[in-house]
């Protein structure tokens, strides 16, 4: 079992990973407005660069479901102390 500090410092840590998934998922979302209806032909997206952002936000969802699981854990283990 972990001390309460760990299990503190631990619990801080996810919820870091979390909101720095969360910034990025927002940083693809907003990338992929700005540039969906560029008029430079150029800087508009095409469906090679869309199935990209959508692979990375789906690869952040899976990163927050997995830190939910672990979060979950935690509450099961050290429920006094989260």
């Amino acid at each position: 079992m972990l001390q309460a500090e760990s299990v503190d410092a631990f619990s801080e840590k996810i919820f870091s990973f979390i909101k720095q998934s969360e910034s990025r998922i927002s940083e693809n979302t907003k990338y992929e407005k700005e540039n969906m209806d560029g008029d430079d032909p150029d800087d508009k997206l095409d469906e090679e660069d869309l199935q990209v952002l959508k692979e990375e936000n789906k690869n952040e969802n899976e990163l927050q479901l997995s830190l939910a699981e672990i979060i979950g854990i935690l509450f099961k283990t050290h429920g006094d102390h989260c």
